[in-house]
C-alpha cells in the first residue's frame, strides 16, 4: 500500500499515533506595490534597501574573490587536496560574513545620512554616485574563524611551509615598494645615485615598520597614489633623512606630501597602539599592483 501520509512514531510508546498528513504550506507570494502607489517616504526606503542589498552583494563578492586567491595560494604552497580545500572555502564564507559586520553598519549609516530629508528623486541621484565605505579592521584572512580553520585543516609541516611563503611574499612586497618609493623620489626631486643607494634601506625600514599601520588609509578599489607612498618617509628619523637629501629636496618632498600630512598623526597612533599590543597589525596590506603606472594599489 502506498501512503500519502507521514506516520509519526513516538519512541517509547507501544502504539502508533494516528496517521497525520503533512501538508506543506504554500509560501505567500510577495505583494509588489507599484511605485506610483508608494508614499514618498516608502519610495525612499525602497531605494535605500535596494542600494544596501546591491552594495553588500558586491562587497561580499569582492571579499570572496580575495579569499579565493588566498585559498589558491594555500593549495599551491602545501599541495592541499580538494576535500580539505572545501573546508577552507566554507570557513572563508564565515570569515567574510564576520568581517562585514562593521561594514554593514557603517555603509547603512552613510546611506541614510545622505538620504536624510531628501525626495526620492534626489536620493536616487545621490545613491547613484555614492561609493562603498572603507572601514578599518581585519581582512577576512586575518579573522579568528579563518585562523582557527587553517590551524585545524593544515598539518604542522604544512603550516610551517605556508608561514614561510607568507613571510617571503611580505618581504618581496616591501622591497618592491621601497624601490618604487626611491624611484618616485628621484623623479620628483632629483636624486644622485649615491642618494638612491642610501635612501632605499631607510625606505625599506620605514615600510617594514609602518605599512601595516597605513593600510586603513588605502582604498581597496582606487588604492593610493605615489604621493601617499612618499609619505612613508615620515617614518624615517629626520636626522637620517637630513644625512641623505638636501634641504631643498626635503622641502620639495614636504610639498608633494602636504595633502596627506594630516594623516600621519593617525598612522603614528596606530603604530604605537600596535606596538603596545604585541605588534599585531590592525589591518595588513596585501598584494601590490601597479595601476597603469599612475599609482600603487594595495589590495587588502
Amino acid at each position: 500500500m502506498r501512503w500519502s501520509v507521514l506516520v509519526l512514531v513516538v519512541i517509547g510508546h507501544s502504539a502508533l499515533l494516528p496517521a497525520q498528513q503533512v501538508i506543506k504550506a504554500e509560501q505567500p507570494k510577495p505583494v509588489v506595490v507599484p511605485e506610483e502607489q508608494l508614499t514618498e517616504s516608502e519610495l525612499v526606503q525602497q531605494l535605500i534597501s535596494n542600494y544596501l542589498v546591491q552594495a553588500e552583494t558586491e562587497q561580499t563578492k569582492d571579499s570572496m574573490q580575495q579569499m579565493a586567491i588566498v585559498i589558491g595560494d594555500v593549495r599551491r604552497v602545501v599541495g592541499l587536496p580538494k576535500e580539505r580545500q572545501r573546508v577552507l572555502e566554507i570557513a572563508a564564507k564565515g570569515a567574510v560574513d564576520r568581517t562585514l559586520e562593521g561594514w554593514r553598519s557603517a555603509q547603512e549609516n552613510q546611506v541614510r545620512q545622505q538620504a536624510m530629508g531628501l525626495t526620492a528623486e534626489v536620493v536616487e541621484q545621490r545613491l547613484a554616485s555614492l561609493g562603498s565605505v572603507h572601514v578599518g579592521g581585519e581582512p577576512a584572512d586575518k579573522n579568528g574563524l579563518w585562523s582557527a580553520s587553517m590551524e585545524q585543516v593544515l598539518t604542522p609541516d604544512e603550516r610551517t611551509r605556508w608561514t614561510t611563503a607568507e613571510e617571503e611574499r611580505r618581504g618581496y612586497r616591501i622591497r618592491a615598494l621601497a624601490q618604487m618609493l626611491v624611484a618616485e623620489m628621484d623623479r620628483q626631486v632629483g636624486l644622485t645615485l649615491t642618494q638612491c643607494e642610501k635612501l632605499e634601506p631607510l625606505a625599506h625600514k620605514a615600510l617594514t615598520d609602518y605599512l601595516p599601520d597605513m593600510s586603513n588609509y588605502v582604498d581597496r578599489n582606487t588604492g593610493m597614489d605615489f604621493r601617499m607612498l612618499l609619505l612613508m618617509l615620515s617614518g624615517v628619523p629626520e636626522n637620517d633623512i637630513a644625512g641623505v637629501i638636501t634641504p631643498e629636496q626635503f622641502g620639495k618632498w614636504q610639498q608633494l606630501t602636504a595633502d596627506y600630512r594630516g594623516w600621519w598623526q593617525s598612522i603614528e597612533q596606530n603604530h604605537r597602539a600596535r606596538m603596545n599590543s604585541g605588534g599585531q597589525p590592525v589591518q595588513q596590506g596585501g598584494r601590490v599592483f601597479i595601476n597603469g603606472g599612475g599609482g600603487v594599489i594595495i589590495k587588502q
